[in-house]
């Protein structure tokens, strides 16, 4: 399995409207249920304190989490571009072991 991490800061005040913006395109693509070959979910997650959100998600193979990211990632960065403080940080890993 592997994980993208991607983390970005975010402008001040936007955090929460970045979070309902985020809940909104997952809730829109439930709804499409497309499904994306070897994606196995993914954790949105904010920080207040430092001002910043964080995303993970899991894919089976690495080609499966490359061919999302040529494609999917750099178009929803785009798209939440105005969220950024500045770029968002994105490297992937290969899960060793898991409990």
């Amino acid at each position: 399995m592997y994980v993208r991490v991607a983390i970005a800061e975010i402008k001040p005040g936007m955090l929460d409207e970045l979070s309902e913006e985020m809940i909104r395109n997952f809730e829109a693509g439930v709804a499409l249920a497309t499904p994306i070959p070897g994606f196995l979910g993914h954790q949105f997650m904010i920080s207040h304190e430092s001002n910043k959100m964080a995303i993970i998600s899991r894919w089976t193979t690495q080609a499966d989490e490359l061919a999302n990211r040529q494609g999917n990632v750099q178009q929803q960065s785009a798209t939440l571009a105005n969220y950024f403080a500045g770029r968002p940080a994105i490297e992937v890993f290969e899960v060793r072991f898991e409990v």
